[in-house]
């Protein structure tokens, strides 16, 4: 038994079509065929199956090679397409190899046929692992492949092309981050395969839950962001956090074992908090961060917590001067004996009278201080 063969033929003789035929099964092969001799006749045969080969004759009636390979590169197709007539010249043979054709063979000398066609087979599938190799690279270049989300990369991109849509017309661009509060103790208990369902369950409730008005990326670890175009604003986007917030209420359950998820949400906006994408994911990184550390569930980024921020850069600077110009004061809070009602003592709490921002209070002093 051969190896089978589906070979389309464009030609207008069967007896021609009969020694091609014989030749490839001297060759190993098993053709199962169809030979058209028309444009109507080939366009629809290309489309009612697939085909691992086309072999086309070069002159035919009404019908010629030339408007059988065109026809052949409209579909797009990757199967060899070999000419096999008597009526071509060299220079015309080499004519049509530039123009799509993979080979041709004279129909007087069949002997290399056979050579051929192997040759053209192993290239297609050469061809065909490259293609699949290069969609993996570009993949996993854009995508996170344990929840199919985008990854950072395809964010940032997207995030960009958001920002150039919605500066047309003046508009809001919102991005939020979401982070699982204390998600390691999921994978040092469980296991991190346990760990992975609950990353994959989290990355399934977020992306239904802005399907068709936004898109969900997985950055890193337990972290990931929600991008909705423009038009947005900070009552759609508190909107939004809410709506995260009930999505990921219900336990995932793993093994029997229910799991609470509790997410910490940073709000940005451009070009209210920056019109760069990097700038917007940090400072989103920032909103999240502080909303943590403030036991809130969500909050939006505020330029007094960022201590990376020029606000807080140029205060570093400043408190020497602040100093110098005696510009700090101590003021006194009570403590008092709850059971007595008594003032025992007092605490003495650093303050800044800064001549442009007014009092700046010690969660903004003390971090510059400290360095």
């Amino acid at each position: 038994m051969g190896t089978t063969l589906h070979s389309l033929i464009v030609d207008d003789s069967e007896m021609e079509t009969d020694l091609l035929i014989k030749e490839l099964q001297r060759g190993g092969y098993e053709p199962v065929y169809t030979r058209v001799d028309t444009s109507h006749a080939m366009r629809a045969a290309l489309l009612e199956k697939q085909w691992d080969i086309i072999f086309c004759d070069y002159s035919m009636p009404s019908f010629d090679g030339i408007a059988a390979l065109a026809l052949y590169k409209e579909t797009g197709l990757d199967i060899p397409f070999i000419f096999v007539s008597g009526a071509i010249g060299e220079d015309m043979a080499v004519l049509a190899m530039k123009g799509g054709a993979h080979d041709y063979i004279m129909k007087d000398n069949l002997m290399r046929l056979n050579l051929a066609v192997t040759r053209e087979i192993r290239e297609v599938d050469v061809r065909k692992q490259q293609r699949e190799a290069e969609k993996q690279v570009h993949f996993l270049a854009y995508y996170d492949p344990l929840t199919l989300l985008p990854n950072r990369v395809l964010l940032r991109e997207r995030l960009r092309d958001a920002v150039l849509a919605a500066k047309q017309g003046e508009e809001w661009v919102a991005l939020l981050l979401v982070n699982l509060d204390r998600f390691s103790e999921i994978n040092d208990t469980l296991g991190y395969p346990c760990g992975n369902i609950v990353l994959q369950q989290v990355a399934s409730r977020l992306s239904h839950l802005v399907s068709g008005s936004g898109e969900v990326a997985r950055l890193e670890g337990d972290r990931y962001a929600l991008l909705l175009p423009a038009p947005q604003s900070q009552e759609k986007a508190n909107w939004i956090a809410q709506r995260i917030l009930l999505a990921l209420e219900e336990p995932i359950v793993v093994e029997e074992v229910p799991i609470m998820v509790e997410p910490s949400i940073g709000i940005v906006f451009y070009p209210h908090h920056g019109v760069d994408p990097d700038l917007l994911l940090q400072r989103a990184d920032v909103a999240m961060a502080s909303a943590r550390a403030a036991g809130s569930s969500y909050m939006t980024y505020d330029a007094r917590y960022d201590r990376h921020s020029p606000r807080q850069l140029a205060l570093l600077g400043e408190l020497r001067l602040a100093i110098e110009k005696d510009q700090l004061f101590l003021a006194y809070q009570p403590k008092i004996n709850i059971q007595t009602s008594k003032v025992v003592g007092v605490e003495a709490l650093i303050r800044w009278k800064h001549p442009q921002y007014g009092l700046i209070l010690p969660d903004q002093v003390i971090p510059p201080a400290e360095k």
